[in-house]
């Protein structure tokens, strides 16, 4: 007789198959990791000091899985239902935390199964849609695989649709301010050293159309005593008291002052270039006199 139990271990079972699989397979797309000792000594360094493979060969590993029809496999895994609990001020949290990890080592496979492969890059870029139904999850990095479809990709990134980008801007609302969320947004802005400007101006757009929530630490005008007031605290906490904490080392992830300079680098990039739609919204909103 089969029990509740016995499907359950089953199931559970199943992921942790598909998971062990799929991250082997993100193995063959890794490229060389340097240690120290090969930074040091590269022609006596032991073979067993690096891991990955050659950049011809990741392209070759890439290659065979897009061959393979692995994409595939791994979509129809994202496709499956995934529920999730809302959180007051915080993120998302999966109903099902088994499912939620399988997502995850999926993401990062797509992640370096397209990492400079343009063919691969651009069939990853048509699922957008799936991938922004995940954002606001905890636990799950999704902003870091669409951004590598931008990376050496300019064609692609001036692609970018703006309901795609503005899920981003509406998590920090909704969410809080992650940093990984802005960096998304800096990877189209400036593509292999160049300026976007159609993106430099949508990005702008969107930005200011949320400015009290995501850049609100900028302008110093939220109340208090002006800029210095503004520029001094956050909670109940000095900006000063936070560098000395060294609080961006310690919480990377949701830390205050990462979200600040990241946010003051990407405006910058929106900036940069001949952009004269942009430049003037820029210098409003970070004038601090």
């Amino acid at each position: 007789m089969v029990t509740l139990q016995g499907v359950a271990a089953r199931d559970q079972h199943a992921v942790f198959q598909r998971a062990e699989l799929i991250q082997s397979m993100a193995r063959l797309c890794q490229p060389f990791a340097l240690t120290d000792a090969d930074l040091l000594s590269p022609r006596n360094s032991p073979r067993s000091n690096r891991h990955g493979y050659s950049s011809p060969v990741v392209a070759q590993h890439q290659q065979l899985l897009r061959n393979l029809g692995v994409l595939d496999t791994v979509l129809t895994i994202l496709r499956l239902p995934l529920r999730r609990i809302p959180q007051q001020h915080s993120l998302d949290v999966a109903e099902n935390q088994e499912r939620r990890e399988l997502f995850s080592i999926c993401y990062a496979f797509l992640q370096v199964f397209c990492a400079g492969n343009p063919i691969n890059q651009e069939l990853i870029f048509s699922h957008m849609e799936l991938f922004c139904s995940h954002v606001g999850t905890e636990e799950l990095d999704v902003a870091s695989t669409i951004a590598e479809t931008a990376i050496g990709n300019r064609a692609l990134a001036a692609q970018i649709q703006e309901p795609v980008l503005r899920t981003f801007i509406q998590s920090i609302v909704k969410f809080g301010k992650k940093t990984r969320w802005l960096k998304f947004l800096e990877a189209f802005v400036i593509v292999d050293g160049r300026p976007l400007k159609r993106n430099q101006t949508l990005i702008v757009k969107l930005i200011m159309q949320e400015e009290e929530e995501v850049v609100m630490e900028l302008d110093g005008d939220q109340g208090g005593d002006g800029v210095h007031s503004d520029l001094a605290h956050e909670g109940d906490k000095t900006r000063l008291e936070m560098m000395l904490a060294q609080e961006h080392v310690c919480t990377p992830h949701d830390s205050f002052l990462g979200y600040h300079t990241t946010c003051v680098r990407l405006l910058a990039k929106c900036a940069e270039g001949r952009n004269q739609s942009t430049q003037p919204v820029l210098q409003k909103t970070l004038a601090l006199d």
